[in-house]
């Protein structure tokens, strides 16, 4: 969804905050949530993280896999 949307460039700007969205909203579809920390500090730099990889996601493919790992690590069954 991430690498879709982001590429497909079908607006002038904000293609990778819209990809996100799109790929949090599937996830949520899907019946999971991404778990975030309490701890600003944490989730600051979770948020960072996902960012530099989404914006790397959209000119290097390579840093697919380290991205799906990256996501896959924080979801979490809707409602826990």
């Amino acid at each position: 969804m991430i690498y879709g949307v982001g590429k497909n460039h079908g607006f002038q700007q904000g293609n990778q905050r819209t990809a996100w969205a799109c790929a949090r909203y599937f996830i949520h579809l899907n019946g999971y949530d991404v778990r975030q920390s309490v701890d600003a500090e944490i989730n600051n730099g979770w948020q960072l993280k996902l960012a530099k990889l989404v914006e790397a996601l959209m000119s290097d493919d390579s840093v697919f896999d380290e991205l799906v790992l990256s996501i896959g690590v924080m979801l979490v069954p809707v409602g826990r």
